[in-house]
């Protein structure tokens, strides 16, 4: 299921608009403050924004550091840097499962800061600075910058 962020305010997000296809891996990285956790939350319905809309499926999951890496089916998983802590053979299995959601047609929100698993993963990175996207576009091209 695709999901799209219309003129979306909500803490430090400044009227964000993004789309994301279905079956799409979305990177989404920034600094402190940027705005990255709160866009995850706002997908997932944790979060109401101030202003704007997000459109996507009813099935929404967030899922946290340290929570359990639930990849059950879902219209929009968002990962607030769930791989941080996790071992090898966990990221493994966690990587495949994130190919079974890509396949079934699930948008996936990927928070983290590694940029090698952002690159290889995801189809498309987000960089938000200051509430807005700063950057979207290829993943090495907009970790480049």
């Amino acid at each position: 299921m695709p999901i799209e962020f219309r003129s979306v305010s909500a803490g430090p997000l400044k009227s964000v608009t993004a789309s994301a296809p279905a079956g799409a891996i979305i990177g989404v990285i920034g600094g402190k403050n940027s705005g990255v956790t709160e866009l995850l939350k706002v997908a997932c319905r944790l979060l109401e924004p101030e202003q704007g809309a997000v459109a996507a499926g009813p099935e929404r999951r967030y899922v946290a550091l340290g929570d359990p890496l639930n990849l059950a089916p879902s219209d929009v998983v968002a990962l607030d840097q769930a791989l941080a802590t996790q071992d090898a053979l966990v990221r493994t299995r966690t990587l495949a499962g994130l190919d079974r959601l890509r396949r079934s047609g699930t948008t996936v929100l990927l928070a983290s800061h590694e940029d090698r698993l952002l690159e290889t993963l995801c189809d498309e990175v987000w960089w938000l600075e200051a509430g807005e996207i700063a950057a979207q576009g290829d993943p090495k091209e907009t970790l480049t910058r």
